[in-house]
């Protein structure tokens, strides 16, 4: 198998498990974009524009959960990656 498509499964199976743990689920911005990221990995992306947006979501949702994040929202962040070419912007 080649490193994208490790990297792939391992993003399929980590929304899964993000989407399936029920304190994520009631977050509705960060399910929402999730399931996005689920979709491009879907397709074979695993250079995403979500990468910030992603970010930004857990960081709200380490604030509303008394500063706590489940693992596998931290692994998810580390896997998910921007093109060398956008890390200026």
């Amino acid at each position: 198998m080649s490193k994208k498509s490790d990297e792939v499964n391992t993003i399929l199976k980590l929304t899964d498990l993000a989407l399936n743990d029920a304190e994520i689920r009631s977050d509705q911005q960060l399910t929402y974009l999730l399931i996005e990221i689920k979709k491009e990995a879907l397709k074979g992306k695993v250079f995403y524009d979500y990468k910030r947006e992603l970010s930004r979501y857990v960081s709200g949702f380490s604030r509303r959960n008394h500063f706590r994040v489940p693992e596998v929202l931290l692994k998810l962040m580390a896997i998910i990656k921007t093109p060398k070419a956008w890390s200026g912007l």
